[in-house]
């Protein structure tokens, strides 16, 4: 998964807009279900 330079100056200014921001909670989800695989026996935040 590749992040721009560009796509980080946007996150970091804060102009984000709704395509960007859903393309943000894309790439966290997509990080999320790669760590749970690759960390089964992790305890992740979310759980309790």
């Amino acid at each position: 998964m590749a992040i721009t330079r560009p796509a980080i100056s946007t996150l970091k200014s804060g102009d984000l807009d709704r395509s960007g921001i859903a393309t943000l909670k894309a790439q966290i989800e997509a990080l999320n279900g790669l760590s749970r695989s690759l960390l089964p026996n992790v305890r992740h935040r979310d759980e309790t």
